[in-house]
């Protein structure tokens, strides 16, 4: 009996295992995508690109500003002629953003990476992310069977350019520039031992990476793949038509008005795993590729001429594969170009395939993602697995664009298929499943089966306190994380607390800037980031460090019961188990926000003869002024504050005669020189009349001569402005109305007005009014001699005095540290400013103030250009019933962005308010502002003695208390930049701009006052707008700067937006204006270079990528640097592109490579011949000991270590010569001798 129960138990275990063995058969042919990224046109991730599909977007754009500029850069140094409209003229799928890359974060130089093709760079950042997102960061890949598999057809147009710029560029460039490195980049960066290869199909390449990945996972190739394709225009020029092209430059696929494809540009990459193994992983799983299969179309109609027959065979064949019955596929993703030909064939492909099967008709929704943003070439397909994952993921159908009525040569009626045209819910009565197809014009066809993911197991609700970590590269992309792990949190409630713990512990990098805390909740968490926001270091329970990482091996177990003291050790740089940990507490992998890239421009730079764009208004430090000219006799109008008491009675004191008028409630005299003023301009007639013969050759006006001149509340300003900017207008008004044969000295006197210096704190915006008005009344009335002086709290009285009885002295001149400053107009140079990243997010809420202007509906179109934007558009009347404005408005929301019209006063607390409130009930955070409202004075205004105090009302209303209350009502949003749009008005004042000019002043000094408050606030002078040709020609003889189209005003504020400036100016500098001739007169100094300028011949080509520019060198204490430091530094420049070096940093610890030390040594020999070997560049890789080995000063005599590296060295460098070792591996060998030092 017991034999026989024991025989009955093996044989259930023997079934049992069959049966297992059965399924894992079954399931190892599944493949598990658990991790995808990507940057489609208008959507830079997975959401972004799931609601563009949802919502209908039309991602199609012309070519963006920022491309645009670089484009016409390339054209004019080639000699190449072009039609900057015709740029523009048409649209395509654009990325924006291409010429960005965060080269420190993948350990290249700047130059290393400039000179890398973008589709490189795009793809080895969204292959990352990719990993990220399935929760594999960190060094859970390194040295694993994981593959790579991308399809790219590089048209090697960067390479060119190279080539084109510097030749002598080319052997740095041929690695970034090789196809074949695409992948492999990737691989070496990792340590990844899978295969790695790129695939050319033309446009089918990705999706056939994809089935090469999966049959590569099958085979036992490779253990896990990343699979994708990319395809970026870097010169987006027509070289001629394929014939193909649609004339609306749009994808109307299987519509019969349909005439061919549009162009589009993207990167995607997914990350793919056997499905059992997945699962058994725990694996976050988007979808189930079930089955694929490529073939051939062999002989056609043509070359390029699709097959019916080879497109039928290919599904046939992936269904066969996949193992499933092809009437349980409802939705189809098609290749459809949209093309005559191509359309009608794929829909016959598909009816024949599905024939054999079944005989329903329209059961099968059908779509392509073409008609969003056109066809991405090797990225195409890539692009529509991705729309079928997130439709699987999402169960619905988002619908195909411009489908009106169908190809008249498609019989639907009698197809299995129907056109999805609009949203859908996909019901499903057993496993949703999907096909997704890519046809090449090569010729090779693949199509690919997908079913939607399994169902996760439940796991138990972790209990206890969860350690959350978060760590970057740099602080500013620690910041970046944490905003958006906040904001990934906020929108996605489903997401466990446990779940994030681990995903981030386990499947991140630990980089140098930490960020650790515990929670025992999800709102807890959420508390704790908005606290790590606002706080820059470490606070209670949230700890911040910047560290040197352990080495992974060294990894200790993180003890819960030490909490604090374990997260202490992390911020100090401990590595600690992470897995162990959380195979404890539990959690699973999710989708969380991958690596917050910082973004540097690394593209060509190529220096063109062209007219400057950017300019500064700023200070320049001069020489002390010495007093020649008696005191004469003063009227002093002031507060009765002390200082300005103590001024009056040193400027008696030196002999000078002082009528005092102090500010109160009504005119008075109170003795001898002494009155008092009340409001209003009949009090200073009355000043005046009492006055009466008394002579006075000076007027000093005091009243904004405000030490301690902050205003914190809204009536606190406007006081200020009454006492000082609307005193100072009634005064001139008083003083312009009456008869004058000599001259007056006008003086305004202020305190903090201006942002001097780099940093300065305070800045008091509202005292600068005063000044733009008093550049005014010198065009006006020249006999009122206004000028102004600017103080700290430490300018002396005595200087001041200087000042006074200066006989000739410039408008404007300020005081800091007892330095003289005075304005000047310089061109401004903007290599030489560092990077502040702003971007535009795909998704991100941006308000325009102004909106509805001509300049509002110009910064939505630019905003709209960079990515799909949701934009509230603020105005006065919210009138929309213009036909052109709707018209406006209908092209931004057919470009992908969300628009929201509203009526808002910008100045109105209540107003402003309740329209910032709507925006954010409707979409969440602001990210940005741009401020462009404003009351303007017409094209001639009036002077300041007959203007009216409504008129400046109504001027200041927009342009002061509005921006004062916009900045307030923000700052809760922690926007990434306020963005003030300014005049170049208040550069030399205008006749009848008075208005204009002190509001603008305002804004001129606001945006340094505003960083203050953490706010990144950017003002622009702008001149006029040209938005529209004018019906007569305008005389621009009176400007400064000439007039700007959008277009080019536009392209120049792109150069400007990721710059860590607080004001600039745009504009072209009017050569021929008797304005400019004038300098001598005009308010502001202009440099010389400017006053002189004129065009320079145009080069046909430059020494160099990258232009020379200043070296700044740090490590020693006195900053006293060798000629011989400086000369190895600036070659150093020449090779990496660094514009700062630290004489002790290591080569190649900052970039440098084999390739590098070899282009060093020669450019060293050319300077310094015989005086250096190879040898020398590894055994001494800093400045400092290069340096001293040049100048003889290197003592190796009493180092016998220094010897034996030297020695070891030498036989490195021996194993190169003989072919023994390669210089890679010099390198890597020398690390280690480094190492051991």
């Amino acid at each position: 009996m017991l034999k026989k129960l024991l025989q009955q138990k093996s044989q259930a275990l023997s079934d049992q295992s069959v049966e297992a063995q059965a399924i894992q058969k079954m399931n190892s042919k599944d493949i598990a995508v658990i991790g995808l990224s990507l940057r489609f046109p208008q959507a830079d991730t997975a959401e972004r690109f799931w609601q563009n599909l949802r919502s209908g977007a039309d991602c199609m754009q012309k070519l963006p500003y920022d491309r645009l500029e670089d484009l016409i850069r390339y054209l004019k140094v080639t000699g190449v002629p072009y039609d900057a409209k015709m740029l523009r003229a048409g649209e395509a799928g654009f990325l924006n953003g291409i010429d960005r890359f965060d080269y420190a974060f993948f350990r290249m130089s700047p130059k290393e990476a400039s000179l890398m093709d973008p589709n490189q760079r795009l793809f080895l950042q969204t292959a990352w992310a990719a990993i990220e997102d399935a929760g594999y960061g960190g060094e859970r890949l390194r040295g694993t069977r994981t593959g790579i598999y991308v399809g790219s057809s590089s048209e090697a147009d960067y390479k060119r350019m190279v080539e084109t710029i510097d030749g002598s560029d080319l052997s740095t460039a041929m690695m970034g520039n090789l196809n074949a490195m695409l992948p492999s980049r990737l691989s070496y960066l990792l340590d990844l031992r899978g295969p790695s290869l790129v695939v050319d199909t033309s446009c089918s390449s990705s999706l056939t990476a994809v089935h090469l990945a999966c049959q590569a996972l099958r085979n036992g190739e490779c253990d896990q793949a990343i699979a994708g394709g990319v395809q970026v225009h870097v010169l987006p020029l027509r070289k001629g038509k394929v014939g193909i092209e649609s004339s609306t430059f749009r994808t109307c696929t299987f519509d019969d008005d349909s005439d061919g494809t549009g162009a589009g540009e993207g990167v995607a990459a997914v990350l793919l795993k056997p499905l059992y193994r997945a699962k058994k992983d725990g694996d976050h799983i988007y979808a189930v590729i079930k089955g694929s299969a490529i073939n051939q179309d062999g002989r056609s109609n043509g070359l390029t001429a699709p097959n019916a027959a080879a497109q039928e065979q290919v599904l046939v064949r992936s269904w066969r594969d996949a193992g499933i019955d092809p009437a349980t596929i409802t939705c189809l993703e098609a290749h459809g170009t949209g093309t005559k030909l191509g359309d009608p064939i794929e829909i016959d492909g598909i009816r024949r395939a599905f024939a054999a099967y079944t005989d329903r008709k329209q059961f099968c929704a059908i779509g392509s993602v073409k008609s969003n943003f056109g066809h991405l070439d090797n990225a195409a397909g890539i692009a529509g697995l991705i729309k079928a994952i997130l439709a699987l993921y999402h169960r619905e159908l988002p619908p195909t664009l411009h489908f009106q009525r169908p190809n008249r040569k498609i019989p639907l009626e009698n197809s299995p298929v129907y056109i999805n045209d609009c949203l859908r819910d996909w019901e499903s009565a057993g496993p949703r499943r999907c096909g997704v197809s890519s046809f090449g014009l090569s010729g090779t066809n693949c199509h690919v089966v997908l079913e939607e993911a399994p169902s996760p197991p439940s796991v138990p609700a972790a209990e206890g306190v969860q350690i959350i970590t978060l760590s970057a590269r740099s602080l500013q992309a620690l910041r970046r994380a944490v905003t958006n792990l906040f904001d990934h949190l906020c929108a996605h409630e489903e997401i466990e607390l446990a779940d994030v713990c681990r995903t981030l512990n386990t499947g991140r990098t630990h980089w140098e800037h930490r960020l650790v805390f515990w929670a025992h909740t999800r709102s807890e968490l959420l508390d704790k980031l908005e606290q790590a926001l606002n706080s820059r270091e470490s606070i209670e329970e949230i700890l911040y460090g910047h560290c040197k990482p352990e080495e992974t091996g060294e990894k200790r177990e993180f003890d819960p019961a030490r909490l604090h003291e374990c997260c202490e050790q992390y911020v100090n740089g401990a590595a600690f188990d992470w897995e162990l940990l959380h195979a404890k507490r539990g959690g699973r992998r999710v989708s969380l926000p991958s690596y917050a890239f910082e973004m540097t421009r690394c593209w060509l730079e190529i220096e063109e003869a062209s007219e400057p764009l950017h300019y500064r208004a700023g200070w320049q430090a001069v020489s002390a002024v010495k007093g020649s000219v008696p005191i004469g006799a003063s009227l002093l109008l002031h507060d009765g504050s002390q200082h300005a008491t103590k001024l009056s009675h040193q400027m008696r004191d030196a002999g000078g005669r002082v009528i005092e008028v102090v500010t109160e409630n009504a005119f008075s005299c109170g003795g001898t020189d002494v009155y008092t003023l009340g409001d209003g301009e009949r009090a200073y007639q009355d000043l005046l009349q009492t006055l009466g013969d008394t002579e006075f050759n000076r007027v000093i006006d005091a009243r904004n001569w405000r030490i301690e001149g902050e205003v914190a509340t809204r009536s606190g300003l406007e006081e200020a402005l009454e006492q000082g900017m609307y005193g100072f207008l009634e005064l001139l008004k008083t003083l312009g109305q009456a008869e004058r044969t000599n001259p007056l000295d006008i003086v305004i006197l202020s305190a903090w007005a201006h942002p001097v210096t780099d940093g300065q704190n305070p800045v008091y915006a509202h005292h600068a009014l005063s000044f733009g008005i008093g550049k005014t009344m010198r065009w006006e009335q020249p006999l009122l001699r206004c000028r102004s002086i600017d103080t700290d709290a430490v300018t002396p009285i005595e200087v001041l005095i200087e000042e006074l009885r200066a006989e000739e002295t410039p408008y404007g001149v300020a005081y800091r540290n007892g330095v003289r400053y005075v304005e000047c107009l310089t061109t401004l140079e903007l290599d030489d400013l560092s990077e502040e990243t702003v971007e535009i997010h795909e998704g991100g809420v941006y308000v325009i103030t102004g909106g509805l202007g001509k300049l509002g509906l110009e910064m939505a179109g630019f905003l709209a250009s960079k990515a799909g934007v949701r934009l509230a558009l603020l105005s006065r009347t919210a009138d929309t019933a213009d036909a052109q404005t709707r018209a406006r408005i209908q092209s931004l929301e057919e470009s992908g962005a969300e628009v929201l019209v509203l009526q808002a006063d910008v100045a109105d607390e209540v107003s402003l308010e309740r329209a910032l409130g709507c925006v954010r009930s409707r979409w969440g955070r602001i990210c940005g502002v741009v401020h462009c409202a404003g009351v303007g004075v017409g094209m001639n205004g009036s002077p300041v003695v007959t203007d009216s105090r409504d008129t400046y009302t109504a001027v200041l209303w927009p342009k002061v208390q509005g921006t004062w209350q916009l900045e307030k009502a923000i700052r809760a949003d922690r926007p990434d930049f306020l963005l003030l749009f300014s005049s170049v008005l208040t550069l030399v004042g205008s006749h009848g701009g008075g208005s204009y000019a002190a509001a603008n002043s305002y804004l001129d000094s606001f945006a340094a006052q505003a960083r203050l408050n953490a706010c990144k606030v950017l003002t622009i002078n702008w001149p006029y707008w040209q938005v529209s040709m004018p019906e007569t020609p305008v005389d621009q003889d009176r400007e400064l700067f000439r007039y700007l189209t959008p277009d080019v005003a536009l392209t120049a504020l792109s150069g400007i937006w990721s710059k860590r400036i607080d004001r600039a100016v745009i504009g072209i500098l009017n050569k021929t204006s008797p304005v400019l001739r004038l300098s001598g007169q005009l308010p502001l100094e202009i440099e010389e270079g400017l006053r002189t300028w004129s065009l320079p011949e145009s080069k046909p080509k430059q020494s160099s990528s990258t232009p020379r520019r200043s070296i700044k060198l740090s490590g020693k204490a006195q900053g006293d640097y060798t000629d011989q430091e400086l000369d190895v530094a600036s070659v150093w420049q020449e090779v990496l592109g660094f514009a700062e070096f630290g004489v002790h940093d290591n080569f190649f610890e900052i970039g440098g490579d084999s390739i590098h030390i070899i282009k060093v040594h020669a450019h060293l020999e050319e300077r310094y011949p015989g005086r250096l070997q190879m040898t020398d560049l590894f055994a001494y890789p800093t400045i400092a000991k290069i340096a001293e080995q040049i100048s003889g000063q290197f003592d190796l005599s009493g180092d016998r270590g220094e010897e034996s590296l030297r020695e070891q060295i030498r036989a490195l460098l021996t194993a190169v010569e003989q072919g023994e070792k390669t210089l890679e591996e010099t390198v890597r060998d020398y690390h280690r001798l480094e190492g051991n030092r």
